[in-house]
């Protein structure tokens, strides 16, 4: 069986500015600095192995869930736009049967609560949220066990969700609209690359068929 797996972050939900301001309210609360100003810096620096990015600010080995549980704190997911061209997504891949599932490091509740706002949780049939790091791979083979799933296209916005999905045989979608720039994500060699979310669907397609 073929699946779909989406990342959640910078793929589904619109939340790169938001992790931005949250890395710089706890750099303010916890005396630490962040090496970047903007929204635009945050997509050149941002690192998806996000342990770095708090070793980077200065946090100790030792510190980082603390600063990482204070930084979910401070990201308001009401305030992240679900991406344009999402529910059309979701709508098609549901009419033809393909299962779908999200891997993501955001809190699995707080992915759904969002979703639920939506009208869009019932599409998903797993949602694996925060499993203690950034790592991906295993993950994803466990998610797709429970799919009972062969093959299919994972889609991600960053290096490690490629990584992932080629690790398990995947084919794979970037979308260089999400927490990092194009470039830098055009270097793990996806698939496909989509540079706006109304390019997502047709790419989508396109796989699929060729998996057939």
């Amino acid at each position: 069986m073929r699946a779909v797996i989406f990342d959640w972050d910078g793929v589904l939900a619109d939340s790169g500015e938001l992790y931005f301001l949250a890395y710089a309210k706890i750099c303010e609360i916890y005396k630490k600095r962040l090496p970047i100003d903007s929204k635009e810096g945050f997509r050149r620096w941002y690192n998806p192995a996000w342990e770095n990015n708090y070793l980077e600010m200065g946090f100790t080995k030792e510190e980082i869930s603390k600063a990482l549980m204070a930084t979910f704190q401070y990201v308001d997911y009401d305030q992240a736009a679900i991406y344009p061209h999402t529910a059309e997504v979701l709508e098609y891949l549901h009419a033809q049967n393909i299962p779908m599932a999200i891997l993501s490091t955001t809190p699995e509740e707080t992915i759904r609560r969002r979703l639920r706002q939506e009208g869009l949780e019932q599409y998903f049939t797993v949602i694996s949220g925060y499993g203690g790091d950034s790592s991906k791979d295993k993950r994803l083979a466990q998610l797709m066990e429970k799919l009972h799933c062969s093959g299919g296209i994972m889609i991600g916005d960053t290096h490690l969700d490629i990584q992932a999905g080629k690790a398990n045989k995947l084919k794979t979608i970037g979308t260089g609209y999400g927490w990092i720039t194009p470039e830098r994500l055009q270097v793990s060699n996806p698939d496909a690359l989509v540079n706006s979310p109304d390019q997502l669907l047709g790419s989508i397609k396109q796989i699929l068929s060729s998996l057939e």
